[in-house]
């Protein structure tokens, strides 16, 4: 019943409604704010992050990586071109990646933010800074908790899933980067646009929602205080690799599968960040998707977190020791980190429960299998992977109706994917 019930969430809509949002796309563009960085390293600037305005006053919500760094953006500009001075930062939302700041600037087009987030399966379009057109136009699928480590120490955080293919902002004058909103029909702020997850070489673009924001920015307003600039090192929680022009190189060689490019840069940045959560985390995929089995449970014994650690860094810590064990031929040894990752895993997080399937369909008892295939799959209903996986042990056990079923659910989200 989940599964058709998803499928319904993939059927197109008139095309009227993409017509309207294109549109609105076009208008709300012009309240996007670019913020432009010298690259250390190579000649020329880095195009981003960026931003956009709230209300006609100047105040307006940007990705925090652009006052991350100590020094100051070499240029910020509205859509047209306009140069902007400095703005004052307001505040920081908690637990997030998002900055309320306030520029001396009137701009005659602002986004409002949502305050409820749409419900599943409502289109969106992802905002272009160099395009009337959007980078994508796709329905909400899925609203999940992952493990993100671009902080210093592994988060959960909650983001929205866009079931579109994407024009990702690269060496192109075009394409969405991070800090672009993402809005609905009526040209409301339903997300901040903060890039893509890669599973398989699926990439699925996703947002961070923002209708926990009005309340915080009516309050931030209120109360009328600043933050200097640079920020403090404890505002500012992000891992310091982020901002090495290198990493986005790696990450692009990596998704690439340029595995040889991949680890040569990651060689560089671990003599640069040795104490680098995500470089770890990164070397752990490395290990994974090149099969080096006899690295891996050293690689995962390296992420053990410390007592009283957060508990996502126990979850990803549980999460990759049990995918270790199992590739080392340990499934009973991998069960057990799978219940560990279960136990403390986010109700709307569907990592754990693809593990147990998995380790599930390697015991050949494919009843269970099915049961955590389809739970995580009613969480991550976008990703393929999981419904493949999903499909193969559906036909092992030959319920063929229900495998249909989620074969018709791969097409049309490989379809969405593919535009």
């Amino acid at each position: 019943m989940l599964v058709v019930l998803t499928l319904g969430l993939l059927r197109g809509s008139a095309a009227g409604e993409v017509d309207a949002l294109r549109k609105m796309a076009a208008e709300k563009r012009q309240a996007i704010i670019r913020f432009q960085f010298q690259d250390k390293d190579k000649q020329g600037g880095i195009d981003g992050p960026y931003g956009f305005f709230v209300s006609g006053d100047g105040t307006a919500l940007c990705d925090l990586t652009a006052f991350a760094e100590k020094q100051k953006p070499t240029a910020i500009e509205t859509f047209n071109g306009r140069k902007l001075a400095f703005p004052v930062i307001l505040g920081i939302f908690p637990d997030s990646l998002i900055a309320l700041v306030k520029f001396k600037y009137q701009p005659k087009v602002w986004i409002d933010v949502a305050r409820t987030v749409p419900a599943m399966g409502t289109k969106v379009a992802v905002l272009d800074y160099g395009s009337d057109v959007p980078a994508a136009i796709g329905p909400l699928l899925s609203r999940e908790s992952l493990v993100t480590s671009e902080y210093r120490q592994n988060r959960f955080c909650t983001y929205l899933s866009i079931g579109s293919a994407i024009r990702l902002r690269g060496t192109s004058t075009s394409g969405a980067a991070g800090g672009v909103p993402v809005i609905d029909g009526a040209g409301a702020a339903v997300g901040l646009f903060v890039g893509a997850t890669h599973s398989d070489r699926q990439v699925i673009p996703i947002c961070l929602p923002l209708d926990e924001l009005p309340p915080w920015i009516e309050k931030t307003l209120k109360a009328g205080t600043t933050l200097p600039f640079p920020l403090p090192d404890a505002a500012v929680p992000f891992d310091p690799v982020g901002s090495n022009p290198e990493y986005v190189d790696m990450a692009d060689a990596f998704y690439r599968n340029d595995l040889l490019a991949a680890r040569r840069h990651l060689k560089n940045l671990k003599a640069a960040h040795p104490q680098s959560s995500c470089l770890r985390n990164m070397e752990f995929e490395m290990a994974g998707r090149t099969g080096e089995t006899d690295r891996l449970l050293d690689l995962a014994a390296a992420l053990k977190p410390a007592p009283g650690a957060p508990q996502a860094e126990c979850f990803d810590y549980y999460c990759k020791l049990g995918l270790a064990r199992c590739m080392t031929g340990d499934v009973d040894g991998a069960f057990a980190a799978a219940e560990e990752v279960i136990r403390i895993s986010p109700e709307n997080c569907s990592a754990g429960r693809e593990l147990l399937g998995m380790l599930f369909a390697t015991k050949g008892r494919n009843e269970e299998a099915a049961k955590w295939f389809l739970a995580a799959s009613a969480i991550s209903p976008e990703k393929i992977p999981i419904l493949q996986r999903l499909e193969k042990i559906l036909g092992n056990l030959k319920k063929w109706e229900e495998q249909e079923k989620v074969t018709n659910q791969i097409f049309r989200l490989e379809q969405l994917y593919s535009r």
